[in-house]
């Protein structure tokens, strides 16, 4: 146990961390992509609501 903590720590300290800048553009790219496929999901959704309702309801 004592040597898998000394290798926890000793990983640990190879991390390299992201700047602020580095950090901010990741989590923009994550948010304008999650907010694209949002929008083709809906949309996706919204078209085959209606292809249904056209389909059940004529």
């Amino acid at each position: 146990m004592k040597e898998f903590l000394k290798a926890v720590i000793s990983a640990y300290k190879n991390i390299t961390w992201p700047n602020k800048k580095l950090l901010i553009k990741s989590s923009l790219a994550v948010l304008v992509i999650s907010v694209i496929i949002s929008a083709y999901l809906i949309g996706l959704d919204t078209i085959f609501l209606y292809l249904r309702n056209l389909i059940l309801f004529k």
